[in-house]
C-alpha cells in the first residue's frame, strides 16, 4: 500500500510538472528541434535532432531548458537554441499571459510563435524596461 500511495503522489507531481511554463513559455513534455550542432564524449546533438523539455536547466541560470535528444540527455540548452517542432500546439495559445489572442500569433493559425513571460531575464526585454515602467 505504500508503494500506491508513492506513485500516486509521483504522478500528481509530474502532472503539475506538465503546467510550469519554462522560458520563452515552452512547457515540460514539449517536442523541440535543435537549431545548433553540438557534441561532447556522451554523445552528440545534430540540427534538426527533435527532443523532449524536461524542465529548468540546472545549475544557476534559469534561463536555460533541460532537454533529452536521442543521443545525449539532460542537455542545458537557451530558448535560442532550439524551436517547436513544426505542427506543435502554440503554447502562447493555452496559457494566458495577457493581451489578445491576436497579439499572440492569432487564433487558430497553427502558429509556433511564443511571446513567453513579459520582462522575462531570459528574453532580454528586462533590458529595454526598467521594472517600474512594466
Amino acid at each position: 500500500e505504500l508503494w500506491s500511495e508513492i506513485q500516486e503522489q509521483l504522478s500528481h507531481v509530474l502532472e503539475s510538472a506538465r503546467h510550469v511554463v519554462l522560458p520563452s513559455g515552452y512547457i515540460v513534455g514539449e517536442r523541440v528541434v535543435s537549431k545548433i550542432e553540438y557534441q561532447i564524449d556522451k554523445g552528440r546533438i545534430s540540427r534538426d535532432d527533435v527532443g523532449i523539455v524536461k524542465g529548468f536547466g540546472t545549475g544557476e541560470d534559469r534561463c536555460r531548458i533541460s532537454v533529452d535528444f536521442p543521443n545525449l540527455r539532460s542537455v542545458n540548452m537557451m530558448p535560442s537554441q532550439i524551436k517547436r517542432e513544426a505542427g506543435d500546439v502554440d503554447v502562447a495559445m493555452l496559457i494566458p499571459l495577457g493581451g489578445s489572442r491576436e497579439a499572440r500569433g492569432g487564433e487558430g493559425t497553427g502558429t509556433t510563435k511564443s511571446t513567453g513571460a513579459q520582462g522575462s531575464p531570459c528574453d532580454g526585454s528586462h533590458k529595454k524596461h526598467p521594472p517600474w515602467a512594466r
